[in-house]
């Protein structure tokens, strides 16, 4: 007869391995999750519209003196060097702050076409300058206003430096006196200053190629 089955638990007498109280390694995460994203988006979705964002304004001149007495083609490249930042600085100093003079031609040679209608003065040594001023302006239908502002005052620089001749050709025959420019050597004179009209440059930021991929 088959035997009756046992209403009774069975239990092992040796059980093969106590648990254990020690939580595993495992359940531990492998790593701590970062609190910086990943990768940040390249740039901020702008609420604006573009035409916000504004634009430049940059009214360019040249100025054209001539310089009698003196000879460019005698001295070396430091003279020439120390010649160039000399000059800049006695027109820079005639002008507002914030309006750049560099020069953009010592002597004959790399004159273009269009300054050389400027010079009108016979000069030994003809340098021609160029004057740059910049303004910011937002949104871009202020820009018009702003860039007719800014002719004005390129008008107003202009016609105030070729005022200042008498008053930059004492400094630069104070200059040449305590001998301390080489190139002013044999200087005798400033023969003529001449500005050239104004050109805009505006520029919109609404123009310019997005960052955002296509």
């Amino acid at each position: 007869p088959s035997s009756e089955p046992s209403l009774s638990p069975s239990f092992s007498t040796n059980p093969t391995s106590e648990p254990s109280l020690i939580p595993s390694k495992s359940a531990s995460p492998s790593s701590e999750p970062s609190s910086e994203p990943s990768s940040w988006p390249s740039s901020e979705p702008s609420s604006l519209p573009s035409t916000e964002f504004g634009g430049k304004v940059v009214i360019n001149f040249h100025l054209v003196t001539g310089l009698d007495g003196i000879d460019i083609s005698s001295i070396d490249s430091d003279a020439r060097t120390q010649f160039v930042a000399f000059l800049e600085s006695v027109f820079g100093d005639v002008v507002p702050r914030g309006v750049k003079v560099v020069v953009a031609r010592l002597g004959d040679e790399n004159t273009t076409r269009n300054i050389r209608r400027l010079q009108g003065c016979d000069g030994s040594v003809p340098v021609v300058f160029e004057v740059s001023l910049v303004v910011l302006c937002s949104p871009e239908e202020a820009c018009a206003d702003a860039e007719a502002a800014l002719l004005q005052a390129a008008e107003d620089v202009s016609s105030d430096v070729v005022t200042e001749a008498d008053s930059i050709s004492a400094t630069i025959d104070s200059a040449a006196a305590d001998g301390d420019i080489t190139a002013l050597d044999g200087f005798s004179g400033v023969t003529c200053i001449e500005a050239s009209d104004p050109v805009a440059i505006v520029t919109f930021r609404s123009d310019e190629p997005s960052s955002e991929p296509s």
